[in-house]
């Protein structure tokens, strides 16, 4: 279904338009600095309308109505936003009018869309009773620092007021910030951020150093390497133990079905990369990782990949050696 543009939107991408089409030089660094400074003011007003209009869409159910998903769903898969920069947004419609003073302050432009982001957050931290005297003072902090100042800010402000940084309420506002977001890349990579409470961060900090000691002296990978690699057993060790339906092959987190001959699986696959069935690709060297201590099943194809026999699975390591 086509969409529509109201008059005003519509003479907002008019300028924009033309304004992209004006190629003329300017010489004069003052001009130059002036322009940047308006059109970062002008970009986030625009940002603040954007967010109204997400919110009339979110009360409108504009998007399930129309495209048949939700608003961030609309985001990321018609307007090619990544999923961070849709729930940001979304975040900002959901909690900026519990923010009155932030608000007014976004839309008038004196504070951007990440200062309003960084206050709406900060005051989550603030016990309730407080935020209301506490939140002029961050927007006025905010139109003279840059955002990431603003929480060191409030910390300074709850301490002024005598609120003990380490009470229950405090511990339950950073609690609810807790959260792991893996998001699925190119080629099936996945990109992970989050925040991780001390005591998850603590075993997590002590699984990866067990599973990411170095394999030996000839070990190449770099510490940031192996923490990966642990990431993957650790994964292991969970599905062999808990994941219903997994194989198990006498011990072995996995099977490899060997269509090529050993010599070349351990000294001559350096170039290719190899899909797997899910259709992520790997590289040669974590193809030989996951083949050495996996059952490997040789197998003997005719010419047009008829199999003609299959072997036993077999194991460089056994379960007891292992």
């Amino acid at each position: 279904m086509p969409l529509v543009l109201s008059d005003p939107v519509a003479d907002v991408v008019a300028v924009v338009d033309t304004l992209r089409a004006d190629d003329r030089l300017i010489s004069c660094p003052e001009m130059v600095l002036g322009n940047v400074e308006a059109l970062l003011e002008v970009v986030t007003k625009i940002e603040a309308v954007l967010v109204r209009q997400l919110r009339a869409a979110v009360e409108m159910d504009a998007a399930p109505a129309l495209m048949g998903r939700s608003v961030k769903g609309f985001l990321h898969e018609d307007c090619l936003l990544t999923g961070a920069a849709a729930g940001r947004l979304l975040r900002l419609v959901r909690v900026l009018p519990s923010a009155p003073a932030t608000e007014a302050a976004f839309d008038t432009g004196t504070i951007t869309t990440a200062h309003a982001a960084a206050i709406t957050t900060a005051l989550g931290t603030v016990p309730v009773e407080l935020r209301e005297s506490v939140e002029p003072h961050l927007v006025a902090r905010a139109r003279q620092c840059p955002p990431e100042e603003i929480a060191a800010f409030t910390d300074q402000l709850l301490d002024g007021l005598g609120v003990d940084k380490a009470s229950d309420v405090r511990r339950e506002r950073k609690l609810a910030q807790r959260g792991l977001d893996v998001g699925k890349t190119l080629d099936g990579h996945r990109s992970v951020t989050g925040t991780l409470t001390p005591d998850v961060g603590a075993k997590l900090d002590q699984a990866l150093a067990l599973a990411g000691k170095p394999a030996g002296i000839e070990d190449t990978r770099t510490l940031r390497q192996r923490a990966h690699d642990a990431l993957g057993e650790i994964a292991d060790a969970y599905l062999t133990a808990h994941a219903a339906g997994v194989p198990s092959f006498v011990g072995a987190p996995r099977a490899v079905m060997v269509t090529l001959d050993w010599h070349t699986l351990e000294n001559e696959l350096t170039d290719r990369w190899h899909t797997l069935p899910d259709g992520a690709t790997i590289s040669p060297a974590t193809a030989r990782r996951l083949a050495c201590d996996a059952a490997l099943i040789p197998l003997v194809l005719g010419g047009t990949s008829e199999v003609l026999d299959i072997g036993v699975a077999d194991h460089e390591f056994t379960a007891a050696i292992k």
